[in-house]
């Protein structure tokens, strides 16, 4: 019995070394790649662009005083704008680039050399750069919604400050299913940036422009919409998908983001860096 209690414990100690030197990397690959981000030219370009619609916004005035019309009009902006136009482009740089480029550019060698398996390494700079571009986008859409409330004003029938939280979990959403998606083409295809171009093109034919020619099923962005309805508790038409649950359009996403990360990650694995 003293045996086996003694082997159960150096199993766990083992398990426990090994958890945090799996971690201790993990951490050390995140700051390095978030902080290369916000320190990229590329990276201040697109927190420009996050910021362009407010500016745009301001300079037209259409952003509406009356209470009801101003929440509503600022969520629309959110699932329109940013959720299938902004989000997609972004997603498509970001998930593009954050490992193709490394390749193209040899740097990925330095970090397979090191004592870091290629999983872990993609694995964590999905996470990196989902939080990168999820913070860009936060402080985007925070100062949308400073102007809405400062034209309409704050309270419970205007720009509720639990807006705000509601905004950054949705275009967290947004952020976590494109980026995973993007990142799959850009280590599965010889031309990615072409072939992501055209998701991102299929996305606004289905999920905005033609969504009323019965689209918005085999639309991801239409999906993330219909999941909104219970973020932000709103259920205008325009976020409805005929047939299905929000609760269903979840399941879709998450096997989605699921599946590209699990294949992205075995022919990141396999792939030839030289």
């Amino acid at each position: 019995m003293a045996t086996q209690s003694s082997s159960s414990e150096s199993s766990a100690k083992e398990v426990g070394t090994t958890l945090k030197s799996v971690l201790g990397r993990g951490f050390s690959l995140l700051a390095l790649f978030v902080l290369g981000f916000f320190k990229d030219r590329k990276g201040q370009l697109m927190l420009a662009l996050g910021i362009l619609p407010v500016v745009v916004i301001i300079i037209t005035g259409i952003a509406p005083s009356a209470p009801g019309q101003a929440m509503n009009r600022y969520i629309d902006t959110i699932g329109s704008v940013y959720g299938a136009i902004l989000v997609p482009l972004l997603g498509l740089l970001l998930g593009m680039a954050a490992l193709s480029d490394e390749i193209e550019s040899h740097t990925i060698v330095q970090l397979v050399s090191r004592p870091i398996t290629r999983v872990e390494i993609l694995i964590w700079r999905y996470i990196a750069t989902l939080i990168a571009g999820t913070l860009m986008l936060i402080i985007a859409t925070s100062f949308l919604f400073g102007w809405f409330a400062l034209v309409a004003g704050l309270g419970a029938e205007s720009m509720s400050l639990d807006l705000l939280p509601r905004t950054w979990a949705y275009i967290g959403l947004c952020n976590a299913v494109y980026c995973a998606i993007f990142m799959l083409l850009g280590i599965a295809l010889k031309r990615p940036l072409f072939w992501g171009v055209i998701v991102a093109l299929y996305e606004q034919l289905l999920g905005v422009i033609f969504s009323f020619i019965g689209g918005q099923a085999y639309s991801l962005s239409a999906h993330i919409r219909n999941v909104g309805r219970t973020i932000f508790s709103y259920t205008p038409g325009s976020w409805l998908i005929d047939g299905w649950t929000p609760e269903a359009s979840g399941i879709i996403l998450l096997a989605l983001v699921a599946g590209s990360l699990i294949i992205a990650a075995f022919l990141f694995k396999i792939k030839d860096l030289s």
